[in-house]
Parts: structure tokens; sequence; C-alpha cells
């Protein structure tokens, strides 16, 4: 490639272009498929890692989040046509695929198809799938940030370069290609933070959030946890980044950004109690202002009144938990290995220390019937967290669960995972033990009883005390109108 590289930054139509645009090359365009869900949008963060990486590399790019940007397909199609990529490439989950299909095919009727390149969950779990159901060119396995550095900077190689790229399927003449996985990164830190400069950081919130500035945060990769309902992308196995790294990332997010609030993603943050602790006192002494939450959940029996305190005191207002289930006898068969008690424990140590709580619940368990499903939302009011969240239990690909459905359950979907969604109201399989009718009035249910509850109404209303706890108010009746 010839020619001096530009680095530019322009907003043209509300669409934050950023990329490095060489003198005369097609580049690539990372975009972020639309996935809406009541109104929230948080930052691709996979993209954005990806994004930095490729900058730090001189590979030129330009970074689309068309879904905070609520672009429609046409509109995605229509930028495609204009800037003319070589390489279109998207972060995919299971119930993403569907779309990811359709932008598949729209590219490729382009008179110069760019190369479809996917990444993340469902191409880690199901790559032949995403490339023969999900019409992507090339997938990248596993961890995203040099895989795509490496295969986007030699793209031009073709097949016979790409089978020495780890961690890639590729359409090949005889089928699928699969090359060896490629090792986990082990140093977390040698990872640049995220491309969020292009990205519009004013459009990330969350019915909890409101209108805030809101952004995410991974400070550890991997889970050990042996749920039945999870994949583990990252492995079991966790590697941290350097408080020193994630402190400087802190920073950025809050004097470069403006960012009012940070929901971290790990799926283990309070594993590791010292570290924990570490984190807030670094924040207490940085002298930054901004509320945190620990927004994807931790476990009930890494949690006591005393680390509940000194996060409170580090700005810390909300912690999730995952639940998933008010039985114990059905929470000790799908893996969660906690019990009813720890959970209530864990609820009234949040409660003393003056934390928000979220509870995450699921219904339609594998060992789940009408009466446990009624435990569980049963449950969920007596431990009446701030709020409640309630998911049909989805078998996803290269989980446990999935295997249980394909053996004993009785699957709604068949083979077609584009109708799996983890955040719709709609059953995936039956049991011995309930009906697919059960479960979607369990699941109606739930969200009635507790929310529309005289107490949760009336604390709501004594809650307020700005108008966007009004805002975070309205965007939940609006959810609940859709159930």
């Amino acid at each position: 490639m010839s020619g001096r590289i530009r680095y530019t930054t322009a907003v043209t139509n509300g669409i934050n272009r950023a990329a490095k645009q060489p003198a005369a090359a097609r580049g690539v365009l990372l975009v972020n498929i639309p996935f809406y869900h009541a109104g929230c949008a948080e930052a691709p963060l996979g993209l954005a890692y990806v994004a930095a990486v490729l900058e730090r590399s001189g590979i030129p790019f330009e970074l689309l989040d068309a879904n905070a940007l609520r672009m429609s397909e046409a509109d995605i199609l229509a930028h495609i046509g204009r800037t003319n990529p070589s390489v279109v490439g998207s972060t995919v989950m299971t119930s993403m695929l569907a779309a990811a299909r359709r932008l598949a095919d729209a590219v490729k009727g382009l008179p110069r198809p760019p190369l479809v390149v996917f990444g993340g969950p469902h191409p880690t779990i199901a790559p032949e799938e995403a490339i023969e159901r999900g019409g992507a060119d090339i997938c990248v396995r596993g961890e995203g940030e040099e895989t795509a550095a490496e295969l986007l900077g030699g793209i031009g190689e073709g097949p016979g370069g790409w089978g020495k790229v780890q961690g890639i399927s590729f359409r090949g003449n005889g089928g699928v290609v699969h090359t060896p996985d490629r090792p986990l990164i082990a140093d977390l830190d040698s990872i640049p933070f995220p491309a969020r400069h292009l990205l519009p950081m004013n459009r990330y919130q969350t019915i909890h959030t409101g209108r805030k500035r809101f952004a995410t945060l991974i400070t550890s990769r991997g889970c050990p946890g042996k749920c039945m309902f999870c994949f583990r992308p990252f492995g079991r196995n966790l590697r941290y980044r350097s408080i020193e790294n994630v402190m400087a990332e802190v920073r950025e997010l809050v004097e470069r950004f403006g960012v009012e609030e940070i929901s971290i993603l790990d799926d283990a943050f309070t594993l590791d109690r010292a570290r924990v602790a570490e984190f807030c006192d670094r924040v207490l002494a940085s002298g930054l202002r901004f509320a945190w939450r620990l927004g994807n959940g931790t476990r009930v029996d890494l949690i006591d009144e005393e680390l509940l305190g000194l996060m409170k005191r580090a700005g810390c207002y909300e912690v999730a938990f995952g639940i998933e289930s008010g039985d114990d006898e059905v929470l000790r068969k799908i893996g969660k290995e906690i019990t009813t008690a720890q959970v209530e424990r864990a609820f009234a140590a949040a409660k003393r220390a003056g934390m928000e709580t979220i509870g995450f619940f699921m219904i339609g368990h594998p060992f789940d019937t009408v009466a446990t499903m009624k435990k569980t939302i049963d449950f969920a009011i007596r431990l009446d967290p701030t709020y409640a969240q309630f998911t049909m239990s989805t078998p996803l690909p290269g989980t446990a669960l999935w295997t249980w459905v394909k053996r004993h359950g009785r699957s709604l979907i068949g083979d077609d995972v584009t109708k799996l969604d983890f955040l719709g109201s709609t059953p995936h399989y039956e049991t011995d033990g309930f009906t697919a009718d059960d479960a979607r009035t369990m699941y109606r249910k739930a969200y009635r009883r507790f929310y529309v509850r005289p107490r949760y109404i009336w604390r709501s209303i004594r809650r307020i005390r700005s108008i966007n706890d009004i805002v975070v108010i309205l965007k939940g009746l609006l959810y609940l109108r859709r159930i």
C-alpha cells in the first residue's frame, strides 16, 4: 500500500465517521448491526477493541455503530455503496444471525461486493453455520483483536494467505476451512483501549441510566462458572488487567468523554476481593467524579457487607446478581452452585450498604415446573430488588443447555437458531414439566406481578429526584407494554 495515511474524523449526516483513509485503497468497514431492545444501546466494545488494534496497526478502516444511530438496513447498504470497503466486519450474537444474513446477502449484490467477516459469540461457537447460514466469507473465532489485525492486514492474499492466520474459519474450495485456535491473550494490558473516539458516545444509555452519559468497561476476561446456559468465549480461567491500566481507561472515560456513569461488565468482578479493594481505593484517591455499577451481575457468594460498603464509598451505587431461580433444586441442577439462603444474605447486605440492586431471573429452566416458576416469581417479590429482569431460558449453541434440549426436551425451533432471542418472551422449548403456554404465561406474570405492585409503584415515585429519574420510569413502563 503506497501513499501517506490521513487520520481523519468527521461527522456526516449524523454518522460518526472516523477512519484512516489511505490515498488509494478500499478499506475495512466495522459495522455494529442494529439490535434494538427497549430503547437501549451500549457501545460495541468488541468492535471498538478491534478498531483500536487496526488503528495501531495502520490498517485503513471505518467504525460505524448503526445500532446507536438507529440506521435501517437500507441506510447501512447505502453507506457501504458510497464508501466501497473491501471488507465489512460485524460482531454477531446468535439472536442477530438473521439480521447478519440479510446484511451479508445485500452487500454481495453490490457491483463491487466486499468480503463479509463475522466475529463474536456465534461465529466462535458455530463458524460453519455462520458461514453457510449466516452468509459470512470468514469467521474470526475467540478473541478478535490479534486475529483481526493479522487477517485484515493481509486480506488481499486470499485463501492461500488466510490459512496461515490462527483462529479463523473461511470458505475454501472443498468446504469450510478451520485454522488452529489462537491462544488467548495473556497480557490484557497490551490491548489498546476501545476506540471510543470513533463512536457516538452521546447515544449510549440503558433503561437504568436514562439520559446520563454512560459507558461500559471490562477489567477482566473469563468466567469460572459452570452454569449450563452460558457459553464462555473467553475461557474459564480469569485473566486480569492491572488496576493501573483500568484506572487509566476510567480517567479517559471521565475526562475525555465526559462519562457520568460506568457499568463494569466483568463476569466475575468480585472473585478477587483484594483486587476489588485496590480498585476502590484507587477510585477514591483519583478525585474523579463518576458513578459506577456492576451491570453484568456478580455471584451472591462473593459479596458481603464490608466489601459492598467499600464499593459504595468509591461510587458504586448498584449491584446486579445472577439468581436465575427461586428453587434450590433447580439451582443445583443448572450448575449455579448457590442457594436461595445465600441469595437472601447477599440482598440483605446490599440493602444495608445502601446499594440499589438488580435481580436476574430465568423462566422455563429444563427442570422447572409451573410450581417452581411461580416460586421464582414469589422469591423475586420477597427479595424486592430495585429492578428485576426476567428472561426466557434460551438454549444457545455450544452450551450444556443446548445439548440437554436436544436430548431431553422438545425444541420449538428445530435447528433454526435465528429464532433464538434471549431478550424476548417466546419460549424455545418444552419439557415434561411445562408447555410453551405455561412458560409464556409465567413470563408475563413475572413482570406484571413484580412491577405492578402498590409498594413498588409508591417506592418508584418516592425515588424521583430529577427529570432523569422520570425518564427511567417511563422507559420501564414502555417496556412493560411490549410484553
